[in-house]
């Protein structure tokens, strides 16, 4: 035992020795920078990454490195911050929090960190994968009915699907950069939050803006070295020019959001206004027939959100309406959006809404509007007696429309319907054969007398299908 506790205490020594006098290694002057990301990131979210100044064998640079670091992502990407400072403190290795603008994205993407200072060789991260950032909003896309538009430049009517919504008014520091010159805001211009009417650094892009041969995402900020620095903007606060809150309810312009002249002021879209933006139109379906619908989670800069994974609940104008399912979770595999194939049926005439709200509060803010045409006639309903309770030989009235499977009215019904009762007295007197006029919208007022006491029940039935009728009960 002691012989090993001898041993022990020589290796001590030993080690001891040899960390005191053989030197250490250190780094020469800097060659070339390495750039660590994490594997992942979201777009508009804070994270990490490491920039290292290396010397020629990949060990730290000493002297401790010193510069300025521009940060570069691909075109259509903009980074925050974009320059790095290293003053000699940090040893050649800086930890920096940034975060990353695009927008549009449709799924996960990969892209790039370079550092460059101009002097050393530039390095470039590995790739790494970037999604869209939090939810914003979903959007539910019916896919398998047909659908319309309103082009830009069109003039708004009464009855539009858009017709009745609410504006709202650009701020004093939003401006518009008039790309094409035609005095007209429209969605082909750019929208930026400045200060003086003037592209400078610091002022933010409210949509994406292509200038030379540089693409800068919306919500990007402006540096100086930009291609758009210097351009004349026009104040878009306290003019006719107005947009709708589809993308989010903030009382902000954000990108994405459909743009109107609101010639009347009066913060409504209304007859005579006029649009500024491609607006979704009506979607077309009948009663009782199933359709397909996609629900996608975007960000506020209109790029899906690939790892949304939050339960959804449908609901619907139409209390009639069907959803299968009537709530689904979101799996990573949907990669943010997920089709739903004849998941949805609405059953009543009219104009419907359909829309998802997730367990977060997020749904559409532009739930689409579908036209429901009624189904094929099925059968007549009686309503509207002026007695339930008639006195035997005196007439009463009540109203036969003819209807679809699904209760509503077949306004076009043009078919001859025959009468007939429970009560055989020869006294009774009954409605002659009847022609529905196209006038009638499918609903007629009749009137009858019954003689026979007690519960008795009136027949309808359409003469060229029989198997189509009706009743109506008395007592």
């Amino acid at each position: 035992m002691k012989k090993g506790r001898i041993v022990l205490l020589t290796f001590i020594i030993i080690f001891t020795l040899l960390s005191i006098y053989i030197p250490k290694v250190y780094g020469g002057p800097a060659t070339h920078f390495e750039v660590i990301v994490p594997s992942k990131a979201k777009i508009g979210v804070p994270f990490n990454i490491t920039i290292k100044a290396l010397d020629a064998s990949n060990l730290l640079a000493s002297p401790s490195y010193t510069g300025t670091v521009n940060l570069l992502v691909p075109s259509g990407f903009a980074i925050d911050p974009n320059q790095v400072i290293f003053d000699g403190s940090e040893g050649s290795q800086k930890n920096v929090t940034v975060k990353l603008s695009a927008n549009d994205l449709t799924n996960r993407t990969t892209t790039t960190i370079t550092a460059n200072d101009g002097v050393i060789t530039p390095g470039i991260s590995s790739g790494f994968q970037v999604t869209g950032g939090n939810p914003s909003h979903l959007e539910v896309i019916p896919t398998s009915i047909s659908g319309s538009n309103y082009n830009v430049f069109t003039i708004v009517s009464t009855g539009d699907r858009d017709d009745g919504l609410s504006l709202v008014s650009f701020n004093v520091n939003e401006y518009v950069y008039d790309k094409n010159s035609d005095g007209k805001l429209s969605e082909v211009d750019y929208i930026y939050y400045s200060t003086d009417g003037t592209v400078n650094a610091g002022d933010i892009r409210l949509t994406p803006v292509v200038a030379g041969s540089n693409t800068y995402p919306a919500g990007s900020v402006v540096r100086s070295s930009d291609s758009d620095v210097g351009w004349l903007l026009v104040s878009l606060g306290g003019t006719s020019n107005k947009h709708l809150e589809n993308i989010k309810d903030d009382g902000r312009y954000n990108y994405g959001e459909l743009l109107y002249v609101d010639n009347d002021l009066s913060g409504t879209v209304n007859n005579g206004d006029e649009r500024r933006s491609t607006t979704p139109g009506y979607y077309l379906v009948n009663a009782g027939n199933p359709f397909t619908i996609e629900v996608r989670a975007y960000d506020e800069w209109n790029n899906i959100v690939c790892d949304y994974n939050q339960s959804i609940v449908f609901n619907s104008s139409d209390s009639q309406a069907i959803f299968s399912p009537s709530n689904y979770n979101f799996i990573l595999s949907d990669n943010g959006k997920h089709t739903f194939v004849n998941g949805t049926t609405l059953k009543t005439s009219g104009t419907q809404w359909i829309n998802a709200l997730d367990s977060g509060g997020i749904q559409d803010l532009m739930p689409p509007l579908i036209k429901v045409s009624t189904s094929t006639l099925h059968h007549f309903e009686f309503y509207n007696f002026s007695t339930t309770t008639p006195v035997a030989g005196t007439s009463f009235s009540f109203r036969v429309k003819a209807v679809d499977a699904y209760g509503n009215t077949i306004t076009n019904y043009t078919g001859t319907v025959h009468f007939s009762t429970t009560d055989t007295h020869t006294s009774v007197s009954l409605p002659p054969n009847y022609t529905y006029l196209l006038t009638d919208n499918g609903d007629k007022l009749f009137s009858t007398t019954l003689i026979t006491a007690g519960t008795q029940t009136i027949y309808v039935e359409d003469t060229s299908n029989p198997l189509i009728k009706g009743n109506g009960t008395v007592n």
